[in-house]
């Protein structure tokens, strides 16, 4: 399960434009530049070839690696981190500076960040975990 989180936590990192506002308090510009960074995140397309940032596309490599190339569970991987971001700017209140400070803590202390986020999030990780561990990946 480690393994998932941390997949989830440096997809988060290596989205351009990750700074938004608070979701609660949206103007129009940041809930648009949240709803993008969320598609992002579950487009196909940009995950196969058209992400420009480097740690983007190790990110990516990272995913189909760990998920052995089974299009399903990198699906949710991804769907798994758009719905994580949604849950940091709203633990952050659109502070970017606080998005950074959980991201980075997210990298030390995967577990610690598994617990903060939301139950059926939670529950989604473990799910997949478990069905990642039934099949080793090459």
């Amino acid at each position: 399960m480690k393994k998932v989180m941390v997949l989830c936590v440096g997809m988060l990192m290596s989205v351009p434009g990750f700074v938004v506002a608070g979701e609660g308090n949206l103007d129009k510009e940041s809930a648009e530049a949240l709803s993008q960074t969320k598609a992002l995140l579950n487009d196909t397309a940009f995950q196969n070839g058209y992400m420009a940032d480097p740690k983007a596309q190790e990110a990516h490599q990272k995913v189909k690696e760990l998920t052995g190339g089974n299009q399903r569970q990198q699906q949710e991987i991804y769907s798994i981190s758009a719905e994580s971001f949604d849950a940091i700017v709203k633990q952050a209140n659109g502070d970017p500076a606080k998005i950074q400070e959980i991201l980075l803590k997210a990298q030390a202390d995967p577990k610690g960040f598994f617990q903060s986020l939301p139950p059926e999030q939670r529950e989604r990780i473990r799910a997949l975990a478990s069905e990642m561990d039934k099949k080793p990946s090459p």
